[in-house]
C-alpha cells in the first residue's frame, strides 16, 4: 500500500511523563510486597472497546496521519495500517502496554512511547490522566496516574511546604503527651491500617516515634486530620469510641441504645452539636467521664 506523502501538523511533544501506581487502597502496608501487585507481577493495557464492541481510536486525525507517514514519524506503517476498523492484522489488536509496580517513564518526543501514552488514556476506568490527589480519589478502580515531568516538580516543591507545615503542628503537640494521644486516637480512626494500641500512659518517646512515622509515610493524612475544622470536636467522638460512649456498628455511629449520630465522624460531630441534641451529648461526655 502507498504510504500518504503530505505534509502533516502534528507533532511529538517535547515532553516527558510519569505513569505512578496508585498504592494506599490495599488492607497491607503500602510497603508490602503486595500491596499493589505481587512479587514481579504485572498488568497490561491494551486499547478497549466501546459500548458497540468498535475498538476506541487512540490516535486524532492528525496524529494519525503523522504516524502512518514514514518519513515524519520514521515508523513503518502505511496509509490505514493504523486504523481502528482495518480487518486483517490490526495493529491495535496486538498492541500492548505493560506497567508493574514501578514508576514507568515515557519520554513523548520517542513516537512508540507516545503510542504507548495514548492507549492508557484510554483506559479510562483504570489510568488516571493527572496524578492530582482529588482527581485520583474520583475513582477506587483507578490503577495508575499519569504525572508530568513539570507536576513532578511542582508537586515535590509543594511536598516540601507540606512538611514545613507539618512539622509546626508537630512542633506543638509534641509537647504534650495528651495531644499526641488525642492525635494517634483521631488518626487511628481514619487510617484502618493502623493497629497499634495507644496507652494512656505512653511515653513520649514512643508516641513522638509514631507521630514522626505517621509524617514521613503519610504526611496527606497526617494535614487532613490537624487541618480538620472539626479536629477539637472530634476528641469527644474517638474518646467516645474508646470508652463504650459511642459504638461503631458497620459503618454507622450510635449510643449503646441504638440511637443514631451519623455515618461518618463529622456527622456525629455535627449531630452532638446541635443544641437539640444537647442531652445525647452530655450522656456521652457523663459516660466517658465515669468510666476514667
Amino acid at each position: 500500500m502507498e504510504e500518504l506523502d503530505t505534509q502533516v501538523e502534528f507533532k511529538l511533544p517535547n515532553k516527558i511523563v510519569y505513569i505512578k501506581p496508585i498504592k494506599g487502597r490495599s488492607w497491607l502496608p503500602d510497603d508490602h510486597s503486595a500491596s499493589f501487585l505481587f512479587g514481579e507481577s504485572s498488568i497490561e493495557y491494551v486499547v478497549p472497546q466501546d459500548s458497540r464492541g468498535v475498538l476506541v481510536d487512540p490516535l486524532t486525525p492528525s496524529e494519525r496521519e503523522f504516524f502512518e507517514s514514514r518519513k515524519s514519524s520514521g515508523m513503518d506503517f502505511e496509509l490505514g495500517d493504523l486504523s481502528v476498523h482495518k480487518k486483517e492484522d490490526n495493529y491495535w489488536h496486538s498492541f500492548k502496554v505493560k506497567l508493574d509496580s514501578r514508576q514507568t517513564k515515557l519520554d513523548l518526543s520517542k513516537p512508540i512511547d507516545y503510542i504507548r501514552y495514548k492507549v492508557l488514556l484510554t483506559n479510562k476506568k483504570y489510568i488516571c490522566p493527572t496524578a492530582d490527589k482529588e482527581a485520583v480519589d474520583r475513582k477506587l478502580s483507578y490503577k495508575f496516574c499519569i504525572a508530568e515531568e513539570g507536576e513532578e516538580i511542582r508537586r515535590k516543591a509543594t511536598g516540601i511546604d507540606a512538611l514545613k507545615e507539618a512539622f509546626k503542628f508537630y512542633g506543638r503537640m509534641s509537647a504534650s503527651n495528651d495531644d499526641m494521644i488525642d492525635f494517634l486516637k483521631q488518626y487511628k480512626l481514619k487510617n484502618t491500617k493502623f493497629k497499634k494500641a495507644i496507652p494512656k500512659d505512653a511515653k513520649d518517646t514512643f508516641l513522638k516515634s509514631e507521630i514522626s512515622g505517621i509524617i514521613d509515610k503519610n504526611l496527606d493524612m497526617f494535614l487532613e486530620i490537624v487541618n480538620d475544622p472539626y479536629y477539637e470536636d472530634k476528641k469527644l467522638v474517638v474518646n467516645g469510641l474508646e470508652k463504650g460512649a459511642i459504638e461503631l456498628v458497620g459503618r454507622t455511629y450510635q449510643t449503646p441504645e441504638g440511637v443514631f449520630l451519623g455515618d461518618t465522624s463529622n456527622e456525629v460531630v455535627k449531630y452532638l452539636n446541635n443544641k437539640m441534641n444537647n442531652e445525647i451529648k452530655l450522656q456521652i461526655m457523663g459516660r466517658i467521664e465515669n468510666s476514667k
